[in-house]
């Protein structure tokens, strides 16, 4: 099997970046948090499936070890910013096992790219853990930082105590994150490699 390298050519770097600009175009979903307290939950389900299509795409880009955590490590960055510390780790977490999946694929396996994203995609729970360590902290950020009224604050936390709520959560996360897989893979198969881009 291929060893871990991080030893990234100009080439490598230019993918990247263009994927990742693409992943954050997938994340603005999250805007429909404005929308009401649920939907900063339910903005996790809707862009599974995209990322899905997107981390496909960049998977046909990934040659050597290293390429994907990079990815991850530079997202972990820029979200943790927003969504805080807690997410960079889970971000951190989640490239690596992906990195690890695709690497044991020897970076040519449709099933390990397959289930690499829906792994990858595991992170999105990092920005809702601050609820569960600090549910004070997080309402007062939420009223003072993001302009929310004390009232959505406390539905934001209301709806983190619901577990049956949180179970739907998960199971949806995973299924569109399957679903993105699975849609990603298609579009490779039935346009990109007939026309020879890939």
């Amino acid at each position: 099997m291929q060893a871990p390298s991080f030893k990234m050519s100009p080439k490598d770097l230019i993918n990247i970046g263009i994927f990742l600009v693409l992943y954050f175009m997938t994340m603005a979903v999250n805007a429909a948090a404005v929308a009401g307290p649920i939907w900063i939950y339910l903005a996790l389900v809707l862009a599974a499936p995209l990322g899905g299509i997107v981390y496909q795409l960049f998977l046909t880009r990934v040659s050597h070890a290293g390429m994907v955590f990079v990815f991850g490590v530079i997202f972990g960055a820029f979200i943790s910013m927003i969504h805080g510390w807690q997410t960079m780790i889970f971000v951190v977490l989640f490239s690596a096992a992906a990195e690890v999946i695709i690497w044991l694929g020897q970076y040519r396996s449709r099933v390990a790219n397959f289930w690499a994203y829906p792994v990858y995609q595991l992170w999105c729970f990092g920005p809702i853990v601050p609820i569960f360590v600090n549910a004070r902290a997080y309402s007062q950020m939420l009223i003072e930082n993001r302009g929310k009224t004390q009232q959505y604050a406390q539905q934001v936390v209301d709806l983190s105590h619901n577990w049956l709520f949180l179970a739907a959560i998960v199971g949806l996360v995973l299924g569109l994150s399957i679903l993105g897989s699975w849609i990603g893979q298609r579009i490779l198969r039935k346009h990109f490699e007939k026309a020879g881009i890939i």
